[in-house]
């Protein structure tokens, strides 16, 4: 479910903007981005490809979409999905006292992107029994809101690096290895969309303490 939404007021130009703000990236195009080497990060793991010249133009783009996907729904959009929900759910509350609920759940959630809030309120509707408590909607749609906002901190970082070939990757490589030493091949193994966001510095420090390194490795990268 699709709510109205402002157009911002960018340089962003229409072919730059998605076909479809529910995933404002394709599929193989989120793979590509979570899978591209930002450099000494713990976003680094085997067969990681550095960024090349060639795709900086591509990276700007896809950040516009996900920009462009963020932009919060109007209030009065947000006023009348609301007061569609409500007409599925009996409740005792006069004109006034919905009006009074529907300013304040509009506050509420005032920083959700239309299609998200859309795709909240479908699955609530679907699914539960009463009148929501503003909590629960923010509880189905916070998780959307917060990938869609790492996914643009992760595009911001990849336009800014500089474009690497694959000597410059393998130099990156040999001297993180060294950094590492014996914890290099544990930390580059642990799977990385599971991988906790600390420096490699952090993760040497608690391989070194860690008596059980298996355990710790799994640890780390579950956290």
């Amino acid at each position: 479910m699709n709510l109205p939404i402002s157009r911002p007021s960018s340089t962003v130009e229409k072919s730059a903007l998605p076909q479809t703000l529910t995933q404002p990236l394709p599929e193989p195009v989120r793979q590509w981005v979570a899978t591209r080497f930002i450099g000494e990060t713990a976003d680094l793991f085997h067969g990681a490809p550095a960024v090349t010249a060639s795709d900086r133009a591509k990276i700007g783009r896809w950040r516009q979409n996900v920009e462009w996907a963020l932009t919060p729904a109007e209030r009065p959009a947000i006023i009348i999905t609301l007061t569609r929900l409500a007409a599925h759910f009996w409740g005792d509350r006069g004109p006034s006292e919905w009006k009074i609920v529907f300013e304040d759940y509009a506050d509420d959630l005032s920083e959700f992107p239309p299609d998200i809030m859309g795709d909240g309120i479908v699955q609530y509707r679907r699914q539960a029994k009463w009148w929501p408590k503003v909590s629960e909607l923010i509880e189905l749609m916070r998780p959307k809101l917060l990938e869609r906002r790492m996914q643009l901190a992760r595009l911001k970082v990849l336009e800014k690096i500089k474009p690497a070939d694959e000597t410059d990757r393998e130099a990156d490589r040999r001297k993180l290895h060294e950094k590492l030493g014996a914890a290099h091949d544990d930390y580059v193994n642990i799977p990385w969309q599971r991988r906790y966001s600390g420096t490699p510095e952090e993760f040497l420090k608690g391989w070194n303490l860690a008596f059980d390194k298996a355990a710790f490795c799994e640890s780390w990268g579950q956290n």
